[in-house]
């Protein structure tokens, strides 16, 4: 970890301090996620747009999963950190604004919590 600028290192120390838990955590539950949700994607009977958004996520998930790497490997800099969060963000939250440009979370919310098509064991195996 590296840093050339006071406030960089208070941004990455904050960071550290607050967040690696709930990023490890968040990492674990989305690639169990990510690698279950498409078995069942067919008895859900989604939308034709929700494949489109999903194909929009995986590549938020390569983008995000590359940034990870770099931060839990602790040789990080002040810009990989940054780049890292924004990654975090878009793939997590997306913009909320643009009904176009969906994180994960919102998938879920659109696509998913309210399905009558899927179960209550599924929530669970999925973690939602």
């Amino acid at each position: 970890m590296t840093s050339s600028h006071p406030v960089s290192a208070i941004i990455i120390k904050a960071v550290t301090i607050m967040k690696p838990k709930n990023i490890k955590a968040f990492n674990e539950w989305q690639v169990k996620f990510t690698m279950k949700a498409p078995d069942y994607f067919l008895s859900w009977q989604l939308p034709i747009e929700a494949f489109t958004f999903w194909n929009l996520l995986m590549r938020k998930k390569e983008i995000f999963e590359e940034k990870f790497e770099i931060i839990n490997s602790n040789n990080f800099t002040s810009k990989s950190l940054i780049e890292f969060k924004a990654a975090l963000n878009d793939y997590e939250y997306g913009n909320k604004i643009s009904p176009s440009d969906l994180g994960l979370r919102l998938f879920i919310h659109h696509y998913l919590i309210y399905n009558p098509l899927l179960t209550i064991q599924q929530k669970i195996e999925l973690g939602i």
